[in-house]
């Protein structure tokens, strides 16, 4: 019934590791998030998140990479009872045309966590990527 706008920046700190046939990910994100700016605007909607994403990926074919990945959200910036607030669960196959092009389809499980009425998201997505 409703919608808003968000905004965000984000900064990563990434570590890849080829161990043959497979190569390991870490990715560590520091997020900052705005919601709703306007000029009824709060300093209160900033959201800051650390956000921890283990992958794992194994070539079957030069073009062809199947891949499993983890994340986890912690919260900044305001109080909780917990460490994390949100994770991702996720598999998909990475398909290469060329050095540049990519189709990625992959399958997703979102949960929030520590809430008392927590919900589940389950999402079937397919993403392009172009090398410039």
């Amino acid at each position: 019934d409703y919608y808003r706008f968000k905004q965000r920046i984000y900064f990563d700190i990434k570590y890849s590791k080829k161990l043959k046939p497979f190569q390991i990910q870490f990715r560590t994100r520091f997020q900052i998030g705005y919601a709703d700016i306007s000029p009824d605007y709060k300093s209160g909607n900033t959201e800051y998140y650390l956000r921890n994403k283990f992958s794992l990926k194994k070539e079957i074919k030069k073009n062809c990479t199947p891949y499993v990945s983890f994340e986890l959200f912690s919260p900044l910036n305001y109080p909780r009872t917990s460490a994390f607030d949100d994770m991702r669960a996720t598999a998909g196959v990475e398909y290469s045309f060329s050095k540049r092009n990519k189709i990625d389809v992959f399958y997703m499980i979102q949960k929030q966590l520590n809430v008392s009425i927590s919900t589940t998201d389950f999402i079937l997505g397919i993403g392009y990527y172009f090398k410039l």
